[in-house]
């Protein structure tokens, strides 16, 4: 556990004294790392977003945090850190964190830019097609959690496309497109539908879905 900043600081207009906590239990997965926000005003409160926060600071005087939407992570492969995983910004307003994906779109769209040049480095470099099916599938679903609806559902309609024909061409992977579409269809659908929402994505109902044990054994047995 690591105290970091901004604690001690004044970062919120009750001047309620913060402590933000740095948790980090070990181990090569996403689920043993989070960052904690407390608040000390007589009782200790713990005022972190529900979602598992990975940073906050200060942007424009106010107190931005992102968490990460995890439904979809280690959807491809079972490994500790693999995605997709989806960042959710928040700003502290009127006692409580807002969700605000649309006010600090910048934090985002970096990531979205990072996806689309790195699949298309993959892709030209003839890396693994589930590889650069997941940096596909993170640039969709990224587009849907900054509101543009359409550009998303094309993205997302556009991997399942591939990923068909890839599997024409070589026979493998045949079955993707339809674990991608039970996995995520209905949310996507839902998420690229005109709305004022901060973040659609995350606002959109689905469960996720992650492999079991023996799922993720039978899918890196030697064929």
């Amino acid at each position: 556990m690591t105290i970091v900043e901004p604690s001690g600081r004044d970062v919120i207009p009750d001047h309620a004294a913060l402590l933000f906590v740095d948790e980090a239990s070990g181990g090569s997965g996403y689920e043993g790392y989070r960052h904690h926000i407390l608040r000390l005003a007589g009782d200790v409160e713990d005022i972190t977003p529900p979602l598992r926060t990975v940073w906050s600071e200060l942007m424009d005087d106010k107190l931005v945090v992102m968490s990460a939407d995890d439904r979809w992570a280690n959807f491809f492969y079972g490994c500790g850190q693999c995605g997709p995983l989806i960042p959710v910004i928040s700003v502290w307003m009127n006692g409580h964190f807002r969700e605000s994906c649309r006010i600090h779109p910048e934090i985002i769209e970096a990531r979205l830019n990072n996806y689309i040049r790195d699949a298309a480095e993959a892709e030209a470099n003839g890396a693994f097609i589930l590889d650069v099916a997941e940096l596909k599938l993170n640039v969709a679903l990224l587009l849907l959690q900054l509101g543009r609806g359409a550009d998303g559902r094309a993205a997302f309609d556009s991997l399942l496309a591939w990923l068909g024909q890839k599997a024409a061409e070589d026979g493998t992977n045949a079955d993707w497109p339809k674990r991608i579409e039970a996995a995520l269809g209905s949310t996507v659908a839902e998420a690229s539908q005109p709305t004022e929402l901060q973040c659609p994505l995350t606002a959109a109902r689905g469960k996720g879905s992650h492999p079991g044990f023996e799922e993720r054994v039978n899918r890196f047995r030697p064929k």
